[in-house]
């Protein structure tokens, strides 16, 4: 656990995805269910492996993750240097502009390859397609399960190079460093169930004042929801 690569964490990243993505096609596993579930799980063997500690003593990562791709040194008589930071004294640091460290090219790398793939491949279509209406797409022939496989295991490598720029910031890792975006996903689902009962409680409120009998009244007003959401 004392060396970490974008390999190995992006192969790692995938197959957990790919896991997800064959549960979510072939069992049909609600998605959220699915990939919170293995977010458990992942967490728990990294936390096993790390024996519950952060991982420190990265030292030859440090340079990739705190350094740019170009420099600007304000003092007069500096300038641009690019690939390697000038040697300065201590007291000239404050002096150094930092310019595009190197996980902001990796991370618009990743991104110009990911809009590359939605906006000019067959794969990029099939995808706005089943986020649109898999059963449609399904109809048009696209081959649904295998492409939302491939989609979850993309997904999920992308993760796994987040987490590698993570650790070359910072030069540790951390099995919990991502727990409060998972708070945040947490809160805003219950925040989003809570708001859908309300709603479908005003509208079953409404058809019963129209003298809809109350059962029915619920009903509908389920029914109704499902109609929104499918538009």
């Amino acid at each position: 656990m004392h060396h970490q690569s974008p390999g190995s964490n992006t192969l790692g990243g995938g197959f957990v995805g790919f896991l997800n993505g064959l549960i979510i096609a072939k069992l049909k596993v609600p998605a959220f269910i699915v990939t919170l579930g293995s977010s458990f799980i992942v967490r728990g063997v990294a936390l096993l492996l790390s024996e519950n500690t952060t991982v420190i003593g990265l030292p030859d990562i440090r340079a990739y993750g705190n350094e740019a791709l170009f420099y600007y040194v304000r003092e007069a008589g500096g300038g641009f240097y690019f690939f390697q930071r000038p040697p300065l004294p201590t007291d000239m640091l404050r002096q150094l502009d930092r310019i595009l460290p190197w996980p902001v090219v990796l991370t618009a790398v990743v991104v110009g390859i990911a809009m590359f793939i939605l906006h000019r491949t067959q794969f990029g279509r099939h995808t706005y397609a089943i986020g649109g209406n898999p059963e449609a797409a399904r109809r048009a022939g696209i081959p649904v399960d295998r492409r939302i496989i491939a989609i979850y295991a993309l997904s999920a490598a992308t993760a796994g190079i987040g987490g590698f720029l993570s650790t070359l910031q910072y030069t540790a890792g951390s099995a919990v460093i991502g727990e409060p975006l998972l708070e945040r996903l947490l809160s805003g689902s219950r925040a989003h169930a809570a708001r859908r009962v309300d709603e479908m409680r005003a509208a079953a409120a409404y058809l019963e004042e129209l003298g809809v009998e109350p059962r029915v009244a619920s009903a509908s007003a389920e029914s109704l929801e499902r109609i929104r959401d499918a538009r």
